[in-house]
């Protein structure tokens, strides 16, 4: 998803293992629960520039789900 769009990825390992396809993955410093994640896999989208941290989906998504969900909340 990150080579093919050009949006970071960055995953988060709330229980702090390891995750298969994650080599890079960080251990939860406490995120999860500032965002009140109940589900996993949670998906937030982060814009570093404004600090605005919004929700985009929880569970298993497709690609075009994530797409359309992105796209959704950073329309003008």
């Amino acid at each position: 998803f990150q080579a093919r769009h050009g949006i970071q990825v960055v995953a988060v390992s709330i229980d702090g293992g390891s995750m298969p396809g994650f080599p890079d993955a960080r251990r939860d410093n406490g995120i999860a629960t500032t965002l009140k994640v109940s589900q996993v896999p949670a998906v937030y989208l982060a814009q570093p520039f404004t600090g605005r941290i919004t929700p985009i989906g929880f569970g298993v998504l497709s690609e075009a789900q994530l797409l359309e969900r992105i796209s959704a909340v950073t329309a003008p």
